[in-house]
């Protein structure tokens, strides 16, 4: 399918949202960089071309095709092409929650960081997508079910969503998991380099600990 990529500032309000029935799809890209925005509701961006930086408010994150963004409500964020002239393309998907099939409620209970998430312990997760594209293929789907709204598109395409998020918790999880442990040098070098960058304003010991993905009492 030829999707027409939209120049959009990647941000949706809740009125958008209710004359969409809880959710947008759309291929979108910004040129250079968008105004910082505050999140209506959650943001599904799935990097499709080129290179950048996802900026939240006290944190920058270098960004790559396949990269995947969970953004959380009330998150302050924005993104900025690295390559001059070259846009920055997502798969952006914004949904409200309380308007997914009921079975959604079963990814809180199988991932720990989903509940959290959902929770809003995390104001985003980046997770890279599978070396086949599984998630990719998935947001294609979605857009095209978005678009060609077929008889029936809103179940299916929440219920897709549904999978989606799944397999990005998997990732995510995994990800985790696998992730080779810190020795302490490391784990006091990204400590002092938080509270550096946050030097004016208060850190607390939780605070720093869901940064680095770290539990508070490891860190102390």
């Amino acid at each position: 399918m030829q999707t027409k990529v939209n120049a959009h500032t990647l941000y949706f309000d809740d009125e958008f949202l209710k004359e969409h029935n809880g959710f947008h799809m759309e291929h979108s890209a910004t040129v250079h960089e968008m105004t910082p925005v505050v999140s209506g509701q959650i943001v599904l961006a799935y990097t499709a071309h080129g290179k950048g930086i996802f900026c939240e408010k006290d944190a920058k994150h270098e960004i790559s095709d396949g990269d995947i963004i969970l953004i959380n409500k009330g998150s302050q964020y924005c993104f900025k092409s690295t390559k001059p002239g070259v846009p920055l393309s997502f798969y952006i998907c914004v949904f409200n929650p309380d308007n997914l099939p009921y079975s959604w409620k079963s990814i809180t209970s199988a991932f720990k960081e989903s509940e959290l998430f959902f929770n809003l312990a995390y104001t985003s997760l980046i997770v890279h997508d599978t070396e086949h594209n599984d998630v990719r293929n998935m947001m294609i789907r979605l857009l095209d079910e978005y678009t060609y709204a077929q008889p029936n598109y809103e179940m299916s395409f929440r219920c897709e969503l549904v999978v989606a998020l799944t397999t990005i918790f998997r990732l995510y999880s995994s990800a985790r998991i696998n992730k080779a442990p810190q020795n302490d040098n490391q784990v006091l070098g990204n400590v002092f380099n938080y509270v550096n960058r946050n030097i004016y304003r208060k850190c607390s010991l939780t605070e720093i600990a869901d940064y680095l993905h770290m539990s508070p009492q490891y860190i102390c």
